[in-house]
Order: C-alpha cells, then sequence, then structure tokens
C-alpha cells in the first residue's frame, strides 16, 4: 500500500469542517443557556431529539428481531457476566 501524506489543503479543509459542525453544535446550546436553562438540561434538550429517533429506529428493529432474541436468554446473562469481568479488569489497569 502507498500511503501519502495529506496535503496543507486537506488538513485546512479538515479544520474548517469541523470548526463549522462545533459553530452549528454550539450556537443552540449557547441560546438555550442564555434564556435560563442550567447547563445539564441543556445538554439534556440538545439530546433529547437524537434519543427519540434512536429510540423509534430501535423498536422498529426489535419488533422485526424479536422471534430471534427469545431463543436463548440465558446466553444474554452468560455473555454480559463475562463482558461485565473483562471491562471491570480493564478499568483497573
Amino acid at each position: 500500500m502507498n500511503f501519502r501524506a495529506p496535503t496543507h489543503a486537506f488538513a485546512s479543509t479538515a479544520v474548517l469542517i469541523s470548526a463549522a459542525i462545533w459553530g452549528l453544535c454550539w450556537v443552540p446550546l449557547r441560546y438555550i443557556e442564555s434564556v435560563g436553562v442550567a447547563e445539564a438540561w441543556t445538554v439534556v434538550l440538545i439530546n433529547l431529539p437524537a434519543a427519540a429517533i434512536i429510540s423509534i429506529a430501535f423498536f422498529a428493529q426489535f419488533r422485526i428481531h424479536r422471534p430471534h432474541l427469545t431463543s436463548s436468554p440465558r446466553h444474554w446473562y452468560i455473555d454480559g457476566f463475562y463482558r461485565r469481568l473483562f471491562y471491570n479488569g480493564v478499568s483497573l489497569f
């Protein structure tokens, strides 16, 4: 594989796009905060529409896949237990 170093134009474009995205996210946060809503509630209000859309998509997919999910609930508990042990071990080190 041949990897080339990014050009200055690419870096400038990346910075411009990320600054524009940050600016578009920052404007509603500042407006809601200027109305008098606390900072924590501002974050909740900003993320609420996305959470609603994700919930609708999740429940739509859940209905489609529900017959497959009930086949082995015991596997969920075993898998969840081992994942929890793994993440606890990772977080200790």
